[in-house]
């Protein structure tokens, strides 16, 4: 693990504008430098760097951080690997130890990516020659064309056909860690292929490296489908299955469809349609949605017509509510029930596929639909029953607000109830997820002290240190985040910036609550704003409220807010001195 210190040192060394700049063109706006989000499709610039701050924030998508993060996001690379490149741009090694394991992490991957290259290489070969193979998708109205494109490969019933490319099969531990053989244990130790009459599909990096494989039966036995296991290079629940060219697709299309099998992307290529990733036949991940939204502001699911496909369809649907924001939109397309995209694009054509698309339920009518089956004009209970299961939902929709709140008038309308007297009901799911804690308190309710106080230290860190403050936390104040806040801070003199203290709160729910602090008000970013002044201000604010409350409290209008392990009788206070 590389020292905290190190990454400190590095992004105090670094200038988040050449960073940035040595990648996508940035335009100078007063003091800050602006560009299309390199992370969403976009026409305006809502990308803004702030120097001064060594912070970017995207207004449109609400990507953020520091030099690192964006190494990270842009490039797609590793976190060792983002440091390293980093650290050697301004002349600073890294930790010994580290290095080694990024050049032998580096190396491991580079080795499996070049045996299932190999492997590619042999199966499209063995496909071209086998009748059976190729009648075989011939018959799945796959052209030999589209067969050269995605170098598709057929693995015959042979156990170790792959001694053809590997002259010691017998001993490369690559194989073994790439997943391309299977080494059984004693008394029968012996090592054989995992892919056996299958046909192949090569699975690609976003890169166009190898990184494993799937493979489909061509008859009835099971299991149908077979993925490569997880190696150095290859993790299911992180890739897609998708043409080269889908990115560029997806920018053209101006958004991305979402299918689940390998035949269903590969057919709708076949049909114009190349802005399409399969899902490796597993359910839609977090790490997929935060893929998809870096390339585009609108993401389609097409599954299956079947139960099953409804079923994948509403597993992505529920994933999705955390991610999707005003301005970033999940929609599901319904197939009719007989057919899944490859078939349907066979049978009606790529026009007919694409009206379909065009009619995708958007998220928010394809939860209330599926909730709601009629206008509830039932029992008391009924309507209660409706309300807590929509409420388990509603309350994840975290970064997108103003839809949140179109649904809950449009739930009101429904049920015959005010959006005032929904709310409330609303906010136990909210609460159940850490970002939807940050919309209560810092967007639903009135600013406090407590938390202007919150985002101005997070925003400089060094005037935590230099500017005591007595912080009496009340329940719903903000003012518990506040003391979180102040503590790592004071035990933490490497954090200096609001780039080195997202870093350090990588991981921490904690960190949820900075993000959405400092980018809920642009006026922070701006270079001209006086951090430290504002904070004098504020503070004064503060102890006229403390007061106030403490005035509440011991007159019994008000209850002081207990942490557990503290006795009742005082407000529990937390003293921020000078480091």
């Amino acid at each position: 693990m590389i020292p905290q210190s190190f990454i400190n040192s590095l992004l105090d060394r670094l200038d988040i504008v050449e960073v940035i700049g040595s990648s996508i063109p940035l335009k100078k706006a007063g003091s800050n430098f602006v560009a299309p989000c390199p992370f969403h499709s976009e026409k305006s610039a809502s990308f803004t760097v702030s120097q001064s701050k060594q912070f970017y924030h995207c207004f449109g998508c609400g990507a953020h951080g520091s030099a690192i993060s964006f190494v990270l996001e842009y490039e797609g690379v590793g976190f060792v690997e983002a440091v390293e490149r980093l650290a050697q741009s301004v002349g600073l090694a890294l930790p010994l130890e580290q290095k080694l394991s990024s050049r032998d992490q580096q190396s491991g991957y580079d080795a499996c990516s070049s045996a299932i290259g190999a492997a590619v290489s042999l199966y499209h070969r063995q496909l071209l020659a086998s009748e059976v193979a190729l009648a075989y998708l011939n018959g799945r109205g796959i052209s030999q064309a589209t067969i050269v494109e995605f170098q598709l490969g057929y693995a015959s019933e042979d156990w170790t056909q792959l001694k053809q490319s590997f002259g010691d099969y017998a001993t490369n531990r690559v194989l073994s860690e790439a997943g391309l053989v299977i080494d059984q244990p004693a008394p029968r130790a012996r090592r054989y292929d995992r892919f056996r009459s299958r046909i192949i599909f090569p699975i690609r990096s976003r890169k166009g490296q190898p990184i494993g494989l799937g493979g489909r039966v061509l008859d009835d036995a099971l299991p149908k489908y077979l993925n490569s296991p997880e190696s150095v290079c290859f993790h299911k629940g992180e890739e897609f299955y998708s043409h080269v060219g889908f990115q560029k697709a997806v920018r053209v299309e101006g958004c991305a469809l979402v299918v689940e099998g390998y035949l269903d992307v590969i057919q709708l290529y076949q049909h114009g349609i190349a802005h399409v990733a399969g899902t490796l036949g597993t359910s839609t991940t977090a790490q997929h949605l935060r893929l998809l939204f870096r390339c585009t502001d609108s993401v389609v699911f097409v599954f299956d017509g079947d139960k099953a496909g409804f079923a994948a369809a509403w597993r992505a649907m529920e994933l999705s509510l955390p991610y999707v924001t005003d301005m970033q939109t999940v929609s599901f397309v319904a197939l009719p029930s007989e057919h899944d995209p490859d078939s349907f694009v066979r049978d009606h054509g790529a026009a007919r596929f694409r009206a379909c698309v065009s009619q995708a339920k958007p998220l928010s009518r394809f939860l209330l639909s599926t909730l709601v089956d009629a206008p509830a004009t039932g029992s008391f209970e009924e309507t209660a029953v409706l309300l807590t299961r929509v409420a388990r939902h509603l309350g994840k929709i975290e970064r997108a607000p103003i839809l949140r709140q179109l649904i809950l008038e449009h739930l009101g309308i429904l049920v015959g109830l005010s959006v005032e007297t929904l709310r409330p009901l609303m906010l136990p799911g909210a609460a159940e997820s850490e970002v939807g804690q940050v919309a209560s308190i810092l967007s639903n309710r009135p600013q406090t002290p407590a938390t202007r106080l919150f985002q101005l230290f997070a925003m400089e860190p060094g005037l935590a240190r230099r500017k005591p403050v007595r912080v009496a936390p009340f329940e719903d104040d903000g003012s518990a985040q506040l003391v979180q806040l102040l503590r790592i801070i004071l035990t933490n003199p490497d954090i200096r910036t609001l780039a080195s203290l997202t870093m350090h709160l990588e991981g921490s729910p904690l960190r949820a609550f900075v993000v959405d602090a400092v980018s809920s008000d642009p006026v922070l970013l701006h270079p001209s704003f006086d951090v430290e002044v504002e904070v004098e201000h504020t503070l004064a604010s503060y102890k006229r409220f403390v007061a106030l409350r403490e005035l509440e409290v011991a007159a019994g209008l008000r209850v002081a807010f207990m942490p557990p392990g503290h006795a009742p009788g005082r407000v529990q206070e937390c003293q921020a001195e000078e480091g």
